[in-house]
């Protein structure tokens, strides 16, 4: 199994509430590993969480993600 772990920052905020009053709760992440500033880095990343995790970050915080491949 290969694993790779990145750093992200937390550039965004959404819900979208689904039929049933169901909410969904997602981030939007900006790769910031390497350190380069914001405006030479265009990878990107939507991730959806749960409601606890969603309430607990903010804008600018950095998160760190671990990746595997199965």
């Amino acid at each position: 199994m290969q694993q790779q772990m990145n750093a992200y920052e937390v550039i965004g905020k959404a819900t979208v509430e689904r039929v049933g009053e169901h909410m969904s709760h997602a981030l939007k992440l900006l790769y910031r590993g390497d350190g380069t500033p914001w405006w030479t880095t265009s990878s990107s990343l939507d991730w959806p969480v749960s409601k606890e995790f969603f309430d607990a970050v903010k804008v600018g915080d950095r998160l760190t993600l671990t990746s595997s491949k199965l």
